[in-house]
């Protein structure tokens, strides 16, 4: 049976990441103003989705990071400088 997408399947994400079974601990994205990959630590317990601005430690420009984190624990992360973001 398939879970369902939503709340659930969230909260069951969080009871496998309390367990200690979602292990990932730190992803990459690219900064848009010198195309640097940077290398940022995760915060799991901030949840699913998490957006925030930091500083490239490179080129100094303000980015986006959005963080999207699956079901599975995989996290997407990508940025986008802060002054091109509406």
């Amino acid at each position: 049976m398939r879970q369902a997408v939503g709340q659930f399947s969230s909260f069951s994400w969080l009871l496998r990441f309390l367990h200690g079974e979602v292990m990932q601990d730190e992803a990459s994205y690219t900064c848009d103003g010198c195309g640097e990959e940077i290398v940022i630590p995760l915060d799991l317990s901030q949840g699913m989705h998490q957006e925030y601005v930091e500083d490239c430690p490179v080129c100094c420009r303000a980015n986006v990071i959005h963080i999207e984190i699956d079901e599975d624990g995989e996290a997407s992360v990508w940025a986008e400088l802060e002054q091109d973001y509406p």
